[in-house]
């Protein structure tokens, strides 16, 4: 198996990572790559960033699975009657539980 070198750009310690650790998102649109995030152990925090074709192919020659984005969904604009409407949602005991599907 493979191990994947980075340096994180928080704490600048390098991080070694299994091809598991590496969440690489290709881009919706043609003619962009995506972005990876991995999680850095030493100062707990996720980076995220963009790759260019050529480390997104490294990365997949590594072993790291790509998840494909799909397009942001459209929707209707929020209104004030939205927002309205959600403050009394927020006022009932079980507001919560309506909000599920």
């Amino acid at each position: 198996m493979s191990t994947i070198r980075a340096m994180c750009p928080h704490c600048i310690s390098p991080v070694d990572l299994d091809p598991a650790d590496v969440l690489l998102t290709s881009a919706p649109s043609p003619g962009r790559t995506g972005s990876y995030a991995y999680y850095c152990r030493a100062c707990e925090r996720v980076t995220v960033a963009p790759v260019s074709p050529a480390a997104f192919e490294l990365l997949v020659t590594a072993g790291v699975r790509v998840e494909r984005c799909r397009s942001p969904r459209l929707a209707h604009r929020f209104t004030a009657d939205d927002l309205i409407e959600f403050h009394q949602l927020l006022n009932t005991p079980d507001w919560f539980a309506q909000l599920q599907p």
